[in-house]
């Protein structure tokens, strides 16, 4: 196919509240990437279907594939004069060529989702979590002139391999915002949300309920949770796929259920669903607990209800922020403190975010960026099995701040050339042209 390099590509971006936890997020990298598709003279629609939802008892929205392609219109039924505006529909057809949207909303919209992948429209389905969180909204999409982004090269090595590989899935990460301010205000950050810690069983139980397997199979998966959990809580620098392929080869019954191509999948979902968020939440508790425990002052966003540390009169959670405000937040933070899941090649928004706001990023050590994200140059690591250093490092930064210059400089001027959301913009159209290329070999 010969790209045509100006052509104007008519893009509409799909909003459906059906994960309400990440809405505020995905409504930011929307709008952001609306603006720049913008910018470069591409035709953007945002579709909020929840307003439709809202009001489809007297709109109706109409399918229409004439000369001019693929396109979509929203009807009055009761042929009133409908306020669209008011609505926050649009009340003129609209051109599709390319449907965006993040969480893999538009699955909760079947008839939609299949009218456009079988009449050549191209839909780029953005993960925000790993893809076994996605559950069965994942399945249910449509593989035909679709790919799924994931933005962490392990998830999609991990999905091909054990859950589904006859996918287009593509490596695209998140990027960093520009916040309003750019005073320093306050000297450590840390912004994440932090619930009671649980145990892989309060999880596996009840899923076990639901599996049609036999009870033997049963006891072997609760095998490789256990096996995978006290690994992966033994070891907070390894990966989970790490973990789970650790296991698997340490274990000659669980290598033999992950053989069976009808169990792999099954095996692999229920394990790091139950393991993943209780490891996650251990971790942070862990994290927070050592640097109370070390009277280390640290503005604290955490959304806990103030169910937790209350033990602890230096610790006060200041409670939740809509996401915009967070991206404030750290930029008005001269170090924002991160204690996230590790992944092999990953992009995080909150890293980004920061980094672009030149703000110092102490994190656990990770895997970012293509390995670009390099310790004491433009981030500073710490090891998660030793929060000791965490202490240490958060330490040093605080009393030497003009230390961290050149580190926040060089991390400043990373993001600023490879992890804007413009870069993210020219990705996904690349995505469109190599898909359209797919179509015509």
């Amino acid at each position: 196919m010969t790209r045509e390099i100006y052509k104007k590509i008519n893009i509409v971006f799909f909003k459906y509240n059906l994960r309400m936890g990440t809405t505020q997020v995905t409504d930011k990298f929307m709008n952001e990437l609306e603006l720049i598709f913008k910018d470069m003279g591409h035709i953007v629609t945002i579709i909020d279907f929840n307003k439709y939802a809202l009001h489809k008892n007297s709109i109706k929205l109409d399918y229409v594939i004439n000369s001019d392609g693929v396109q979509i219109v929203f009807k009055d039924m009761e042929q009133t004069t409908t306020d669209f505006a008011e609505y926050g529909l649009p009340k003129d057809l609209v051109k599709v060529d390319y449907v965006i949207n993040f969480s893999l909303t538009l699955a909760g919209v079947p008839s939609l989702f299949k009218f456009f992948t079988d009449n050549n429209v191209i839909v780029g389905s953005l993960l925000v979590d790993p893809p076994i969180h996605a559950g069965v909204l994942i399945k249910n999409t449509p593989k035909k002139n679709t790919f799924i982004g994931m933005f962490a090269e392990s998830f999609f090595n991990s999905y091909e391999k054990y859950i589904d590989n006859t996918r287009i899935l593509a490596h695209l990460m998140q990027a960093g915002s520009k916040a309003l301010t750019n005073k320093k205000n306050i000297d450590v950050i840390m912004t994440a949300n932090l619930h009671e810690i649980k145990v892989p069983d309060d999880i596996i139980n009840k899923s076990l309920e639901k599996l049609e397997i036999g009870e033997t199979k049963k006891n072997l998966l609760k095998k490789f949770i256990e096996k995978v959990y006290n690994k992966a809580c033994n070891d907070f620098n390894k990966t989970m796929e790490e973990c789970i392929e650790e296991v698997i080869l340490e274990n000659e019954d669980i290598q033999i259920a992950m053989n069976i191509e009808a169990l792999k999948p099954i095996f692999f979902e229920e394990v790091y669903r139950a393991v993943d968020w209780c490891r996650r939440m251990k971790y942070r508790h862990k994290v927070v607990r050592t640097l109370l425990d070390n009277d280390i002052k640290v503005e604290f966003w955490l959304n806990s209800k103030d169910k937790f540390f209350n033990e602890y009169s230096n610790f006060k959670d200041n409670g939740k922020l809509p996401y915009l405000e967070i991206v404030e937040k750290i930029a008005e933070s001269k170090i924002l403190l991160q204690d996230l899941y590790p992944v092999k090649n990953g992009g995080s928004e909150r890293v980004f975010n920061a980094m672009l706001n030149r703000t110092l990023v102490i994190s656990n050590r990770n895997s970012f960026a293509n390995d670009e994200l390099i310790d004491g140059v433009n981030i500073i690591y710490y090891d998660a099995n030793n929060l000791n250093e965490l202490v240490e490092k958060v330490r040093f930064y605080t009393e030497n701040y003009d230390l961290a210059q050149p580190i926040i400089e060089n991390a400043y001027k990373l993001v600023s050339e490879k992890h804007t959301w413009k870069n993210r913009a020219e990705e996904l159209i690349n995505m469109y042209y190599i898909m359209k290329d797919l179509n015509e070999t």
